[in-house]
């Protein structure tokens, strides 16, 4: 669990990463005036806001209650029962 987890993290990053890249790219390209650079990197934060709970909505749909939800190419919807290891219960 722990392992698919930190992928959809690092899946995260990496996307928040390349917007950021970008939003330096549009402000290096812009007029540079307060009021653009204002728009670009407010609509960047606005992006990683969403991109974050989006994270979260996944996580808690994926793996809530102590089940592990997935959902196939084909739309299938799969649910195992991932009860707490004893070390965590202890």
């Amino acid at each position: 669990m722990f392992c698919l987890c930190l992928v959809c993290c690092l899946c995260v990053v990496y996307v928040l990463h390349a917007a950021a890249l970008r939003a330096v790219a549009a402000a290096d390209a812009s007029d540079g005036s307060a009021a653009t650079l204002s728009r670009i990197f407010s609509r960047h934060a606005e992006a990683v806001v969403d991109e974050l709970w989006q994270l979260a909505d996944d996580l808690m749909f994926r793996y809530a209650d102590g089940y592990v939800t997935e959902v196939s190419a084909a739309g299938e919807l799969s649910v195992r029962s991932e009860p707490y290891p004893d070390w965590w219960l202890k």
